[in-house]
């Protein structure tokens, strides 16, 4: 079953998964209890949903998600407890 098509990269957490395609946007679907979607919500995804724009690289960790943009910021999204997010 194929669910994308130009995808360049992909990374996949405990339950969530983001997917970047080749023109630099950013999808995620699966678990987002703690809002490691990004999409602002905590409501579950069964499809991909974009969540971002001029993305360069992703990465997800258990329950929280990585991303680097092309001007070279870094965003962070999901669980943060421990502050692994790096939000303070």
């Amino acid at each position: 079953m194929q669910v994308a098509a130009d995808v360049a990269s992909v990374s996949a957490g405990n339950s969530h998964s983001l997917f970047l395609k080749t023109d630099g946007t950013l999808r995620t679907m699966g678990n987002n209890f703690d809002g490691q979607l990004g999409d602002g919500s905590n409501t579950n995804g069964s499809d991909p949903v974009q969540v971002a724009s001029g993305v360069a690289r992703v990465a997800a960790g258990g329950r929280s998600s990585f991303f680097i943009k092309t001007d070279g910021s870094l965003w962070a999204t999901g669980y943060n407890d421990q502050g692994q997010l790096g939000t303070g």
